[in-house]
This record gives C-alpha cells, structure tokens and sequence, in this order.
C-alpha cells in the first residue's frame, strides 16, 4: 500500500502544477481554481476490459454544472510512474466534446479513436475539462479513482475488419427482369451501398464475397468490379485506411444454378462477407458491433420478385416502359440517379416520354442536381392533338423549357454550369470547425425530336459533378482544414424513343412500329473527404513543469468512397402492331 500512496502522492503534484495550478475539480483533491461551474464526478470505460491501441474508446463521464454549456471540450490522459526510476510518463488517450452540458447533474457518453503512441500496460486515468479554456475561465481537472485501471492491450499492429452497414437500393432482389443487353453486359439483380472499415490498422488487398440463401444454404454470387468491367467471384478492395469508414456500391448477379434454387420463394437472405477466405490475420479482439457475432459478415432480408418484360401489347397498342435507379448514400456527401423511359402506340397515336433525375446531398441538405422532364406524342387522325413539352430543372428552379406542336422538329444539346453548398459546425475532437461546402459541376439535354408520322421523342438527360469543401477554425490555438477530393456522379443516358406511324385508307386502323433503346454510363463518387485539426501538445520537464511540445492532431472523415463505374443496355427492343380505330 506504501507503494500505491506514493504513486498517488506524485500524481497529485503532477496535476498540481501541470493543469494550471489548482484547477482541480470533483474529487482530484486541490486548490481553489477561480472557476468551479463545472465538476466531474465520476468516469467509466464502456465496456469494461482492456482497450486496444488506434481503435475506437467509449466513455461515460458524469459531470456537475451551474449552468448550461455548449460544446465543452474533455481531453482523457494516461498516468503511470516507474517505481525503480520513479519516472512518470503522461500519455494522450483522447479528446472529445460534449455538444450540450445540462445544468445540474447529469451522464455524457463519448467515443474517440484512442492514440497510437502509447506503450502495452495499466495507467491510471486523468481527465481534463476545456483544455483549450474556450468555454470555462480555467481548465478543470479530474484524476480518477485507483480502481479505475486502463490496461492498454498488445494488439500486434494487426486490423480489425468490420462490415458496419448494408444499405440495399430495393427491397427486391429482382430474378427475371428482361435482361437483353446488346452489349452483352449482365445486368445486377440487385445493388446497395456497404459500408466497411479497418479498425485500428490499415489493410491492403481485402477481398469481399457475397452469398444468397437457398434450399442448400448460403451459395455463392457475383459482385461487379468497375476495374476489370465483368462479375467476379471476389471484389478486391486494394486499400483500407485505418479507423476510415469505406463505402462502395456492390452490384450483385445471381447465376442461373442458383437462382433456379430460388425460383417459387418469395425472399431470402443476402449475405456479404469481408476477407472470407481468411487471408488477412485479425485482432479480432477491438471487435466493435456488439450485436452481431461476427463483424466479418453482415446478413440482410431482401424479398424476391420475379418480374415480368417490361414490352406489353394487346388489342389496344403497344407500350414499352424502362426505368434504372441507383443510390450512392451517405450522411454528409451522397447521390442519386434516377430514370424512366416510355413509348407506346394505340388508337391515341404514338408517343414517347422521359424523366430524369439526381438528386445530391450535401452536409444532410438534399436537392435536384438536375430534374428533367419530356413528353411528346403524335395523332394523325387529329393532327391538333399532338405536342412536346421539355422542363430542365436544377434545385426547384426551371432553367431551360421547350414545346411544339405537330410538325413541329428540333435538334439541341444544352448544358450549364451550376454549383450550390451549405455550412455546419463540426466539433472534432475538442476544436469546433467551420466547414463549407457543396457541389459543382455541368448539367444537361440532348435532344432529337420530331412529331410526325416518323416519330423520334429523345431527350437524354447527362450530368458531371463533384464536391468542393473548405473549412476554418475559429481559434487563436488551434489550427484545422480540409484534406482529400471527391467526385460524386457522372451519367449520360442514351436514348431512342418512337418509332412510325400510318392509317389506312380508310381511317379503319392504325398500324406502328414502336422503337426503344436506352443505356447508360455511369460513374459513381470516388475519392475522399476529411477535416483535420491540430492544437497544442504539451510535455513536461522533470515530470512536473508544462512546456509546448508540438501538436496533437485529430481527423473525421466525412466521406470516402471507392470508385465504381458501368456502362449498360437497359432495354433494345423494336415490334409493330395494327389497332382498330373502329
């Protein structure tokens, strides 16, 4: 016990002197500090066991105020004293804020990436209110009590890999949509976003499966892979950076062995699954999804639909109909690609019609890049009764219009400059950060059009954006900014729509030849966006006296994304059909 009294005794004077003289608060023992509105009552680790080097730590610090505050920062050290050298070494475990302190009583969680300079072994753990003395007139500090250990584990400079979230396009895992595609392209019966991440250490090389269940249980399906344009067993992601949410559009294609398994269930579970043959040694010990068994796979119901052609005719005329929908989210940078193609035939006449859409979310605030409407239609029995109608759209507001009547024909390709962004507060750490940003970039038709009785409705909607982003801090000791770039869409869509038209000589019936052609090239968000602060490091001199020392320095990553790219034939399909007109 003479032992531990010791170490005690020399933390008290290390906090003494280094946290401004006094500046003790809640049951750290000392000094009359100025400011008393705050003190901490009690701290815990949440969960309870050793804690792991570069991995995610959280927290639970109690905290009595006098009043309410915003935004007060908490930085966490770790203490220890060698007994033969009777050195003391101070180490940073992390920082974090507390966006809203209650009057009164009350619990805050907070969680933070814990440093990656600190030796294996047990410390003990002393808080600091406001380091930065930003919102108290003085720091306040807080050691806490010797049954509170941090045993900082031996982790081996080994990753942790975790699925954190799979986010599917549709509820539907569609099996026998019409898939003729003239470029030989299969098409995904499925897409969603999935997030991963290399906790603690970055990994290299990391592949990624996925599986459907059947009758025989989980089998295995193909993923898109943008780099070699073809369905692969295994999508390799090349790197992981370290504790960096990674997110990436997976494309999934059924082979017909198993989706003949399939056939007559109306869902099934769809699973993918991170380094599934194991080739990447794990510290499966900083595994950090509690409610799952293994953060190596994530398992999500889809329903199944086997869907009918999408080309309909009966007495009445002919329709065909495509539509393509893909999703990049996030919660700060995302988009979305949105279309559906028509043309029909009936005793109406013949007609086309187009729209478009992508939406961007920027900082949570989401709005149409680019909107885009069309229809036209063409009658020769009633000439009059014929018309083209054209609205391009970007955020609410129409920036181009066009119509005509019968005979009317127009050639255009049309295209904008447009950007629009937003602001928020990011607290990092313990430094607020001001951080602009929004998207950028060219939005546009292509259009051929003639209402007549060779008729041409095509309007193909393309856009080409990226994301730019500042950031500032607004205070005198610290320093912060914005690292990385980011692309977030690119798509042109290539579309012909109509087909001719004629009655006999009689006005008896109408006879048409309905066309449709629709593809895509699609580029998705690639790149990154970080913030990064830096405030200052303090060391001390004989244990006891503060001095500056350099920086320390935290980041949050906003966004990141791994490129994916395809180009398809949604739909090529061309048939004639004769209708009564009486």
């Amino acid at each position: 016990m003479g032992g531990m009294k010791g170490k005690r005794l020399i933390w008290l004077i290390l906090v003494f002197n280094v946290f401004v003289l006094g500046g003790c608060g809640g049951g750290g023992g000392g000094g009359g500090a100025p400011d008393t509105s705050v003190s901490v009552t009690s701290v815990e680790i949440l969960p309870e066991g050793d804690v792991h080097l570069r991995s995610p730590v959280s927290l639970t610090v109690a905290l009595d105020s006098a009043t309410e505050l915003s935004d007060l920062g908490m930085a966490y050290y770790l203490v220890s004293k060698d007994e033969e050298t009777q050195r003391i070494e101070s180490y940073h475990f992390g920082s974090a804020s507390i966006p809203l302190v209650s009057s009164g009583e009350g619990a805050y969680t907070q969680t933070f990436v814990f440093s990656d300079d600190v030796p294996a072994g047990t410390y003990n753990l002393v808080v600091q209110v406001d380091p930065l003395e930003s919102v108290l007139s003085r720091a306040v500090v807080f050691e806490a009590p010797e049954s509170l250990l941090v045993t900082v584990a031996d982790d081996r400079n080994l990753p942790d890999l975790v699925l954190r979230e799979l986010r599917p396009h549709s509820a539907y895992l569609v099996l026998n949509h019409d898939e003729h595609t003239a470029d030989n392209v299969r098409r995904s019966h499925i897409a969603g976003t999935l997030d991963v991440e290399s906790v603690a250490y970055g990994a290299s090389n990391v592949a990624l499966g996925a599986f459907v269940e059947t009758d025989r249980g989980y089998e295995e399906v193909l993923l898109w892979d943008s780099a070699s344009r073809s369905y692969v067993r295994h999508l390799i992601l090349p790197s992981l950076d370290a504790n960096t949410l990674q997110s990436l559009m997976v494309g999934v294609f059924v082979p017909e062995a198993v989706r003949n398994r399939l056939a007559g269930r109306t869902s099934t579970n769809l699973k993918f699954v991170v380094d599934p043959l194991g080739a990447i040694e794990e510290n499966e010990a900083t595994a950090v999804v509690p409610t799952r068994g293994d953060d190596n796979e994530i398992v999500h119901p889809v329903n199944i639909y086997e869907g009918v052609p999408v080309a309909a005719s009966d007495a009445a005329g002919l329709a065909f109909q495509t539509s393509f929908s893909k999703g990049f989210s996030n919660n700060y940078f995302g988009t979305e690609v949105d279309f559906l193609g028509k043309a029909w035939f009936g005793i109406q006449g013949i007609g086309a019609s187009v729209s478009g859409g992508v939406p961007v979310t920027i900082l949570g605030h989401t709005f149409d890049f680019l909107k885009a409407t069309s229809d036209a239609h063409y009658n020769p029995i009633m000439p009059t009764d014929s018309a083209f109608d054209l609205d391009v759209e970007f955020a609410g507001m129409t920036l181009y219009s066009k119509s005509g009547n019968a005979n009317f024909s127009w050639e255009e390709t049309w295209q904008i400059e447009k950007r629009m962004g937003y602001s928020q507060t990011f607290v990092i750490a313990v430094v607020p950060v001001e951080l602009s940003a929004g998207a950028s970039g060219a939005l546009g038709i292509k259009a051929t059009v003639n209402i007549a009785a060779a008729f041409e409705g095509t309007v193909s909607p393309f856009v080409d954006v990226g994301a730019y982003a500042s950031a500032a801090v607004n205070l005198a000791v610290a320093k912060g900014g914005v690292r990385g770039t980011l692309y977030l869409v690119g798509c042109t869509f290539d579309t012909t729509l109509g087909g001719t038209i004629a009655a006999d000589t009689g006005a008896t019936q109408l006879t048409g030849t309905l066309t449709e052609k629709v593809g895509y090239t699609l580029k998705g968000p690639n790149g990154k966006i970080e913030l990064y602060v830096d405030w200052p490091k303090t060391c001390w001199k004989w244990h006891v006296i503060p001095y500056p020392c350099g920086w320390h320095e935290a980041t949050k990553s906003l966004v990141s994304w791994s490129a994916f790219s395809k180009s398809d034939t949604l739909f090529d399909k061309q048939q004639s059909v004769t209708v009564p007109l009486q």
